[in-house]
């Protein structure tokens, strides 16, 4: 049906009170900044109406109810006055109601509904069930655990925030608005749904969350990849927010996007799900742990979602998964066929609890807590441009070529090394090829997506890797070995498991010197020349490959 009105902004009288006199209210500033923005993101005059309530009291208007069937959205400006007042409560009910009659509830995965925190509340058992399930945008900062609002009249830091999150919200009204008209041929806003930019500029500092989703488990539809951003202390609340308000400018489903359980069997069942959606897992850890779910374990939040990350990785590597995506390039590296995961931790992090604290030292020495993980330190626009690059990858890996399908059963040797061993490496390639080996080498040139996901496939695709330690110094070989084991032996689908060598070649260092006296069982000593022996341990590892031509 056709929209009158875009949005109704739904408040309590008190919290448009100004702080000083001859300032305006907090909700008339609200109002005042969403009109402009949500008019510049939707190229018209946005339709933005509220109830002046100029008796000073919270009367609910029966002409109201007219209304709200002809209106697309409605904005709820949460406070404790908010909760405690009948008619606020009844303006909620009433254009649920309305909206159940017009289109329902939800377009897009997206409530009609949308929640402005102004200061934080309590509203169990007293709000709408509707309105407790839906994510919403918080007005306020955290200091301590003293609520700091967002309001203009508190200083330039404060304004600034606030405009930011007045821009967000508009931003994300306006997609809500688009995808109400596409869903209704008619005009879903008369008399006519303003174009909305496809590509908005990033946000700035304060940004928050996008509109939230009614029905997680309703994945919209997309070609980019859906991101799992763990939720996190109370510390990096306002950088999560930022980075999630990002990732949707760009496109992608950022979960979770309601609410989550407070129990931990329900909560393990719903974290388990949007991972298992999910291609690419972000975790920022701080100070604080976060809440601690009622449950056996007793893990805090920022704990148990790392755990059921790593769990995650490990049941699809276990299957396979993992490395049969990456064998076969298929899309399903943007849904559930794998998972990518950053850990990022802020320079100088201490934890404000021993528990914390323990956990921020072991996530950093940890293989365990590390598993499939790259991790960060440091700073935040370095985090974000590692998040985007990891999902370049994602979307190049899924839309690279299959790697050519062996023929006649002729087992795959994969030599990583740097560029400046190739020449060197000639004698050994011409060995493995003697024996019926088809060898593969690393791509040197192109995009590093390009270039990550090439090489990935051929670690994937080989039924033995030798990590060559000749011209790359210490630095590289741990570099190396670090990635592999992101892509472990025995994930794909192959005859055998994948055998993983470490071969010492020239030029003599003294780390080369120690791991050939170690003379460790994976080690391929080449340091003083390849020799006829020099690959043994390797054929009794790949009985396949022939005999020497």
């Amino acid at each position: 049906m056709a929209f009158e009105q875009h949005v109704f902004i739904s408040y309590a009288h008190l919290d448009n009170e100004p702080l000083t006199q001859g300032q305006k209210g907090w909700v008339s500033q609200f109002h005042a900044t969403l009109q402009t923005r949500l008019s510049q993101w939707l190229g018209e005059q946005a339709r933005i109406w509220r109830d002046d309530k100029l008796e000073g009291n919270d009367l609910f208007d029966v002409k109201i109810l007219d209304q709200f069937a002809k209106t697309a959205l409605l904005i709820s400006v949460l406070s404790p006055r908010y909760v405690k007042s009948e008619w606020c409560n009844r303006e909620l009910q009433a254009f649920c109601t309305a909206a159940e009659q017009s289109g329902g509830l939800a377009v897009g995965g997206k409530s009609r509904l949308v929640k402005v925190v102004k200061t934080p509340v309590d509203g169990s058992g007293v709000l709408p069930a509707v309105v407790q399930r839906t994510l919403g945008y918080d007005f306020f900062e955290l200091a301590g655990d003293e609520p700091k609002e967002l309001d203009p009249a508190l200083g330039e830091q404060a304004r600034v925030h606030f405009l930011d999150k007045v821009s967000t919200l508009a931003w994300n009204l306006a997609k809500s608005l688009q995808q109400l008209a596409q869903a209704d041929p008619a005009g879903a806003t008369a008399p006519g749904a303003g174009a909305v930019a496809a590509t908005p500029p990033a946000a700035g500092p304060g940004a928050v969350s996008g509109a939230p989703a009614v029905a997680p488990d309703a994945a919209p539809a997309t070609d980019k990849a859906t991101v799992f951003l763990a939720e996190c202390g109370r510390d990096l609340r306002d950088l999560r927010e930022q980075l999630a308000t990002d990732l949707r400018m760009h496109g992608h489903e950022v979960l979770p996007d309601a609410p989550l359980p407070q129990d931990e069997a329900s909560l393990r069942s719903t974290l388990q799900a949007q991972l298992a959606r999910s291609a690419l897992a972000v975790h920022l850890v701080g100070r604080s742990a976060g809440p601690t779910p009622d449950g056996p374990s007793e893990l805090p939040l920022v704990q148990l979602q790392n755990a059921l990350a790593v769990e995650r990785c490990r049941a699809l590597e276990t299957a396979g998964v993992v490395d049969a995506t990456a064998a076969t390039g298929t899309a399903t590296a943007l849904g559930t066929g794998m998972l990518r995961r950053i850990l990022w931790l802020p320079d100088g992090v201490a934890g404000e609890r021993p528990e914390q604290q323990a956990f921020i030292n072991a996530l950093q020495t940890d293989a365990g807590l590390q598993y499939g993980a790259d991790l960060l330190r440091g700073d935040f626009g370095a985090l974000k441009a590692a998040v985007h690059t990891s999902l370049q990858r994602l979307a190049a890996q899924a839309a690279a070529p299959a790697p050519p399908v062996r023929s006649g059963g002729a087992p795959v040797v994969h030599l990583l090394l740097s560029a400046a061993d190739r020449v060197a490496a000639v004698p050994l390639v011409q060995q493995l090829r003697a024996r019926g080996v088809v060898v593969t080498l690393p791509e040197f040139k192109g995009d590093a997506a390009s270039l990550r996901a090439a090489n990935d496939q051929r670690v994937a695709a080989c039924d033995a890797l030798l990590l060559v330690y000749g011209a790359g110094d210490e630095d590289w070989k741990f570099h190396q070995q670090t990635e592999l084991r992101k892509h472990p032996p025995g994930a794909a689908p192959r005859r055998a498991p994948r055998s993983d060598w470490l071969l010492l070649a020239a030029p003599a260092t003294d780390d080369k010197r120690l791991l050939q006296a170690l003379a460790e069982p994976d080690l391929l000593d080449a340091l003083d020349g390849l020799t006829d022996t020099t690959l043994a341990p390797l054929w009794a590892a790949l009985p396949q490959a022939g005999a020497p031509a």
